[in-house]
């Protein structure tokens, strides 16, 4: 029998140099597809229009604005009832407790207890307190929300043109006033005891007039005017101008402030892009606030001081509106860039904008349709119960219907208003003299 040996077989792997001819490189890439994507790798990002920052600023504007809001809304809610839980805890239960009064009527029990002074005095000064908390805590998250601000210049307005510009707030007020509140001179009120409430109070509601005078012109301003303009003036300021101002009257959230917040808001707002001083707003604002509250106040004090208001505040307001007419020339009282041509489209056709609007405009038009259902049936904090219709009370749908007309055809008011002549730098130092 004849043996084979079995070779194995080998695997011989060529020795190749670095001079070897017969080895040529391969491109990894076709031809011209390297150079592509070095230029691809050398190229910078596309660059941000002047549109997209425009749009972007106007739309963080409307969320940071509405945010802040949302926020102050749900503190002062909290430390609302914060307050009636302390105020009934400390001063009511223990009283009723000992009298049997909460075992004998619970629904009665209830009801009484927000028309006990002592439970309305913690619940007024606890709800201040959280309105001063949640706008401190809104501002700040609102800030983080905007984009980067552009500071204006500053300049000092002189003391003529600063009694100038109260007067004409003034005469500005009183025709807001008058557009969201006539139908009060058809003996149309809204929900009553309210103001009876707090002349019971006394000296116990000095926290909400404290807030009225001091807090809001302050937190107000600082949302609605320096951080809001100071992003919104490099894309035109008369734009900026209509949608702080509009914003302003949407956040006061009923058509009887609507029309006056508006119409301040842009004189406010024309004031602080002249001068870059915030502190002239807030003044403005605070003297504005502080005189619509002076019957209440004094009220308070069991002082009528009506009759003497009315005429006071209708002279100033006449006053007013003779210097606005022979004002309406001046510096102060023009934009002071000329109008972007995408600012129609951009300014209210973004996501925050949006937002904002319709918030405001459900927030505004159920408030007060509640109020002219309970005017219409009579129904108040004093009533009791008891219906009383009112017809007349259905006139005060009207200004609710005016607001919304007037946030419909804003845009296109807002291309007329924004196409004045822009100003000459050397003119803006005469605005302020």
């Amino acid at each position: 029998m004849e043996h084979t040996t079995e070779q194995t077989p080998t695997l011989t792997v060529p020795q190749v140099t670095e001079q070897d001819p017969s080895i040529t490189e391969q491109p990894l890439f076709a031809e011209g597809a390297e150079q592509a994507l070095q230029k691809t790798a050398d190229a910078e990002p596309p660059a941000v229009t002047e549109t997209q920052r425009m749009k972007s600023a106007y739309s963080r504007g409307g969320l940071g604005l509405g945010t802040l809001y949302l926020i102050f809304q749900q503190i002062g809610s909290i430390f609302l009832v914060i307050g009636a839980v302390i105020g009934t805890l400390l001063l009511v239960l223990p009283h009723l407790a000992e009298s049997g009064a909460m075992g004998k009527d619970p629904v009665g029990f209830v009801g009484g207890l927000f028309q006990n002074s002592s439970v309305l005095a913690w619940v007024i000064a606890l709800h201040v307190v959280g309105m001063a908390v949640g706008m401190t805590v809104g501002l700040l998250v609102m800030r983080k929300i905007l984009t980067e601000r552009v500071p204006l210049e500053k300049r000092s307005l002189s003391i003529g043109k600063f009694l100038g510009i109260v007067l004409i707030s003034y005469g500005i007020w009183a025709v807001g006033a008058l557009l969201g509140n006539f139908p009060s001179f058809f003996n149309v009120s809204g929900p009553g005891g309210l103001e009876e409430l707090l002349k019971g109070l006394k000296g116990q509601a000095w926290p909400i007039y404290l807030y009225v005078c001091i807090g809001a012109p302050v937190f107000e301003e600082l949302a609605c005017r320096k951080l809001l303009l100071d992003r919104l003036h490099p894309y035109g300021e008369g734009f900026a101008m209509v949608v702080t101002a509009l914003l302003f009257g949407l956040i006061h959230g009923n058509s009887g402030q609507f029309f006056l917040a508006f119409f301040l808001g842009l004189l406010f707002a024309m004031v602080y892009l002249r001068t870059g001083k915030i502190a002239y707003t807030m003044l403005l604002h605070g003297i504005i606030n502080t005189t619509a509250s002076l019957p209440e106040l004094f009220g308070l004090f069991g002082v009528d001081i009506e009759l003497v208001w009315y005429i006071a505040v209708g002279v100033l307001a006449v006053a007013g509106l003779v210097l606005l007419v022979l004002w309406r020339n001046d510096a102060l009282l023009r934009p002071g860039k000329s109008f972007v041509p995408e600012a129609d489209r951009v300014t209210w056709r973004n996501v925050g904008m949006v937002l904002m609007r319709v918030a405001g405009l459900i927030t505004l038009v159920s408030q007060d349709l509640l109020m002219t259902a309970l005017a219409f049936l009579g129904l108040g904090l004093g009533s009791g119960g008891k219906i009383s219709v009112q017809p007349l009370a259905l006139l005060k749908l009207i200004p609710m219907a005016l607001a919304l007309v007037l946030v419909l055809v804003l845009p296109a008011w807002a291309r007329r208003f924004a196409k004045k002549e822009e100003i000459p730098d050397g003119d803006h130092e005469d605005a302020v003299a």
